[in-house]
């Protein structure tokens, strides 16, 4: 594989791939439930966006830890559930890892020792922020989003999204926290939790991510700020099979 940089303790690595990378040879990759996920999936974008998503956590964890990604044993166990599509972990391994991906892209956080959590999300023509408004933002964050003109709420309201889902990510709570209960920072401010339901927001660290046209995505670290945050090309990782 080509050489992939090293991550050190205090960085974060972030991994961008897009639908379009899928390609048969991912597919020797998935394990048995993996497999089974992916069948469950009925449109062909979907399925090829959980198999990019596969293909770049495995490869990248493969890297760090130097050996073959297909000896790579993603555990994605939901603590509800216990049905297979919880946050992906890596036992008995430093590595930190957080899974996205929205229209156009994919993409991974991976850190050392140290919980992450990402997320995009694409921004179409029929995104109602209205609509949407009173199941993600508190009553302060759905008035600084009203008071925005017309032609930014949408890409504002997607700034709120992607940074509560990315902290939710972090701390491990995910869909079990209602995004309400977290409270962010405005699309015209530096990214910061502000308050979250049985958490010091002064815990957490969130940066916004460049996902490029149409997209929204952020980055969260519990802990402080990372020292680097590393933006990568998948084609890295996908070059040699």
């Amino acid at each position: 594989m080509t050489e992939v940089p090293k991550l050190l303790l205090g960085a974060v690595h972030v991994w961008w791939a897009a639908p379009s990378d899928a390609a048969p040879w991912m597919y020797e990759l998935l394990n048995e439930a993996e497999r089974g996920r992916h069948s469950r999936y009925r449109r062909p974008i979907d399925q090829d966006r959980f198999l990019v998503g596969c293909t770049l956590l495995k490869r990248a964890a493969a890297a760090q830890l130097d050996i073959d990604a297909s000896a790579v044993t993603l555990v994605r166990i939901c603590p509800d559930c216990d049905e297979p599509h919880g946050k992906p972990t890596l036992p008995q391994s430093d590595l930190e890892l957080s899974l996205a991906h929205s229209g156009d892209r994919v993409v991974i956080a991976i850190a050392l020792r140290t919980p992450v959590g990402v997320d995009v999300e694409q921004e179409t023509a029929t995104l109602d922020p209205d609509a949407l408004a009173g199941t993600v933002l508190t009553a302060r964050e759905a008035a600084a989003l009203a008071a925005l003109p017309a032609s930014q709420r949408r890409a504002g309201f997607l700034a709120y999204w992607t940074r509560k889902e990315a902290v939710l990510k972090a701390t491990g709570d995910g869909l079990r926290m209602p995004l309400p209960h977290v409270e962010v920072t405005g699309p015209v401010e530096p990214p910061r939790v502000l308050t979250i339901a049985g958490r010091s927001p002064e815990q957490i660290s969130l940066l916004g991510l460049d996902a490029g046209p149409d997209h929204a995505a952020a980055l969260a670290v519990i802990g402080p700020a990372p020292e680097q945050v590393l933006q990568l090309n998948a084609s890295t990782l996908f070059k040699n099979r």
